[in-house]
């Protein structure tokens, strides 16, 4: 009897066990596979290297999860064959065009594929075979990791070299850090341009001193030409006199200028007796003749008496 019921007991639990197992198994299939009780069709599209991708895997269209990845299987060396289910729902959202991606739900879950529709406003057909773009995102990554390690390298490398540098005293801040020379030099400039800030101050001092000075002794010669009115008309008036002036004295040298023009032409008298030398000769010999004959009359003895009363 007790080997009859341990039999039971050992029956039972296991038909219990295996019963759990294949809850489990189903929980876990239904849970992995939206679509298996809902109403979908099949697309495929064919990709150089599946990147991780499983059955099971998540199908998203414009943000959207849509379906399942049905099925990744190899065809050949260069060849990976994906079944995509998708929901009979959103059968007129996707449109012939489209193309598969695979991708990865955030940045380390797993892979998934992206559908995006192209240009095209007919529906897709089923089993038709979508084109796929191709990528590696794990390997562009990779790359791009890489290339921001070597340039930080470089980096790195050129931030020691000029540390260096500066250390050893080279290069303008190498020597400002390390020359007492510098040190010097520049505690120098520091010293001037102190020295010419106070002078400035001292300047600007003066001159407000100056112009408040200008302001109340109008007495000063200064004072006068900027603040008396009466001097500014004066001034103003002697300014019109001087140019009236200029005025008159550059049309008297416009006259002097027509009269030696005048001066210049022989059939004029006074340039015949400025230019001519045969008739300053002649006018000369004249002179002399009536200084002669002037003298031949004071000795004439009907004009002795006369000569002899001008004296």
């Amino acid at each position: 009897m007790k080997s009859i019921e341990v039999k039971q007991h050992a029956l039972l639990g296991l038909f219990v066990l295996v019963g759990t197992i294949l809850f489990l198994v189903a929980v876990f299939f239904v849970g992995n596979n939206e679509t298996l009780f809902q109403r979908s069709f099949i697309l495929y599209a064919k990709f150089r290297d599946a990147g991780g991708l499983q059955a099971g895997g998540n199908i998203w269209l414009t943000g959207v999860k849509v379906g399942t990845v049905a099925e990744v299987d190899i065809i050949d060396d260069s060849t990976v064959y994906v079944a995509i289910r998708i929901k009979r729902k959103y059968k007129n959202f996707l449109k012939k065009d489209a193309t598969a991606a695979i991708g990865r739900d955030g940045v380390m879950g797993n892979r998934i594929l992206l559908l995006k529709n192209g240009v095209s406003t007919a529906p897709v057909e089923e089993n038709q075979i979508i084109s796929s773009q191709s990528g590696n995102e794990t390997g562009d990554l990779m790359a791009t990791l890489k290339q921001s390690g070597d340039n930080l390298q470089a980096i790195t490398k050129n931030v020691k070299e000029i540390t260096q540098d500066i250390e050893g005293g080279k290069g303008i801040i190498g020597e400002l850090l390390t020359s007492e020379r510098w040190a010097q030099k520049l505690n120098t400039v520091l010293t001037q341009m102190e020295i010419t800030s106070q002078n400035t101050a001292v300047i600007t001092g003066d001159l407000s001193a100056i112009t408040k000075g200008l302001k109340g002794n109008k007495k000063g010669l200064i004072g006068t030409l900027v603040t008396d009115t009466t001097f500014s008309r004066i001034y103003s008036q002697s300014l019109a006199s001087i140019q009236i002036t200029s005025k008159n004295s550059a049309q008297i040298t416009g006259d002097f200028k027509a009269i030696s023009a005048h001066l210049k032409d022989k059939n004029n008298t006074v340039a015949l007796i400025l230019t001519d030398t045969a008739f300053a000769r002649s006018l000369k010999q004249s002179a002399v003749k009536l200084d002669e004959d002037l003298e031949a009359a004071r000795h004439n003895f009907l004009l002795k008496g006369y000569f002899k009363k001008t004296k």
